[in-house]
């Protein structure tokens, strides 16, 4: 799963100014962009690079305390890693959106990669961090693609806290936006297929020392992780914004459940991650009770009779 092909900053990167995610100026702006993005003709264009962007954003006591909040960490837990640049990420996905001419409301998260550097470096109030992103791939199904979005997390000491990959199925991606794509194509579909279809295996290995968690995943649990990530999507945060879009209720952000399993992950530990990867097969409804079954490097999310919601693997 190694992301080794990010590890440096890009070349003609767009540096913007702070992502401030506290500002009261944020959500109006947020808004406007999920909105331009809602209402953007959805014509895809890969026939010429996309330029990678770069987005910053400062660690404040606030998300840590948010934080903390969501992951209900108490006192004598181990901490988990903080995913301090998800509101630097929304901007930068929704720059990187524009420039290929993408509708926000054909995209869906379908994986979440990420590799941890230097676990030594400590992070504190006030730390500043550099998000770049930039689109690696375009991979072509019938009628359909999926973009394979990678990037790096520095400190200001231009130190590399993390790397990431995250792949977004795009409907609607008829052949004539795909014969003149520039990119490589070097990924392939078959890992996502049938992953809708796919049946949890880790509860039918209880007996053989799979460990199961348990916990409650309560109705504000998609606002709260918005104050984290900045991702104040309706669909995650209203009954109503998850009803228009054929859901029974609100369901939590791909990367709310991820960090979710991966804070529990991480009480089993003695260890710090050098792997993460989540793939996401149904929506996490929020108002409900979750089982997450570990077992030697992977793991399964499911509701509470056991049918799998998300699946994945991790490295220590």
């Amino acid at each position: 799963m190694a992301i080794s092909n990010v590890q440096v900053a890009y070349p003609g990167t767009r540096t913007e100014n702070l992502v401030d995610l506290h500002h009261p100026s944020y959500l109006p702006k947020y808004i406007y962009e999920m909105t331009q993005g809602l209402l953007r003709p959805h014509r895809p264009k890969f026939s010429e690079t996309v330029q990678p962007v770069t987005r910053q954003a400062q660690l404040s006591r606030q998300d840590y305390k948010n934080w903390n909040r969501f992951v209900g960490a108490l006192g004598h837990q181990r901490p988990s890693p903080l995913t301090y640049y998800n509101s630097a990420g929304a901007f930068g996905l929704f720059e990187l959106l524009s420039q290929m001419g993408i509708n926000f409301s054909t995209i869906l998260h379908l994986r979440g990669d990420m590799e941890f550097h230097n676990p030594d470096i400590k992070t504190k109030v006030g730390d500043l961090f550099t998000l770049h992103m930039h689109l690696e791939d375009v991979i072509e199904r019938e009628g359909q693609c999926i973009l394979v979005v990678s990037g790096t997390v520095r400190n200001d000491r231009d130190e590399l806290i993390r790397s990431h990959r995250d792949y977004w199925f795009v409907r609607r991606c008829e052949q004539k936006y795909l014969d003149d794509c520039v990119y490589p194509k070097h990924f392939s579909a078959a890992p996502f297929k049938g992953m809708s279809k796919r049946v949890a295996e880790l509860p039918k290995a209880s007996g053989t020392g799979a460990e199961k968690r348990s916990f409650f995943l309560p109705p504000s649990a998609g606002h709260q992780f918005a104050k984290v990530s900045g991702d104040y999507n309706v669909i995650h945060t209203t009954t109503l914004g998850a009803k228009l879009c054929g859901q029974k209720r609100a369901f939590l952000q791909g990367y709310g459940s991820l960090n979710l399993c991966l804070h529990h992950i991480n009480q089993t530990l003695s260890g710090d991650f050098k792997e993460f990867s989540m793939s996401f097969c149904k929506p996490v409804l929020l108002s409900q009770n979750l089982n997450l079954w570990i077992k030697d490097g992977s793991f399964e999310l499911c509701d509470s009779e056991d049918h799998l919601l998300c699946f994945g693997s991790y490295t220590v």
